[in-house]
C-alpha cells in the first residue's frame, strides 16, 4: 500500500511539472507578442478557419507539438549530421536527470542523521 502511495505521489508532482511546462509556454508566447507588438500565437486557427470560433490558448498547445513534428531539419551542409542530430539530446538529458535525484520516500537515516523526504 506504501508503494502505491508513493507512485500516486510521484505521478501527482510529474503532473503538476508538466502543467507548469504549459504555463510557462504561454507567458513567454504572451511577452514575445507584448514585446514584438504583434498579435499572440492564440489568434491562429489550426483548423484553417472551419470552425465558426476561437479555441484560444487551445490552439497554441495544439499547434506548437504539430509545428515541431513538421519542421524540416535543415543540416548544413559542412555540418556533422551525426552530432547536428545528438546535440538536443545532450543538451535535454540534464533536465531529465534532475527528476532521477528528487527523493520520494518517508525517511532516510544516515548514521545520527534523520532526513526527510518528500513523504
Amino acid at each position: 500500500m506504501e508503494v502505491i502511495f508513493t507512485l500516486v505521489k510521484v505521478i501527482v508532482a510529474f503532473v503538476i511539472m508538466l502543467q507548469m511546462v504549459l504555463v510557462l509556454l504561454w507567458v513567454e508566447r504572451k511577452g514575445s507578442a507584448l514585446i514584438q507588438d504583434r498579435v499572440g500565437a492564440n489568434r491562429a486557427n489550426i483548423f484553417g478557419g472551419l470552425l465558426p470560433f476561437n479555441l484560444g490558448i487551445v490552439n497554441t498547445f495544439m499547434a506548437d507539438p504539430l509545428k515541431g513534428f513538421h519542421k524540416e531539419d535543415i543540416v548544413p551542409a559542412d555540418a556533422d549530421k551525426f552530432l547536428h542530430w545528438l546535440a538536443p539530446i545532450v543538451g535535454i538529458i540534464p533536465l531529465f536527470l534532475t527528476f532521477a535525484v528528487v527523493p520520494f520516500g518517508d525517511v532516510l537515516i544516515l548514521g545520527d542523521y534523520t532526513i526527510n523526504l518528500q513523504a
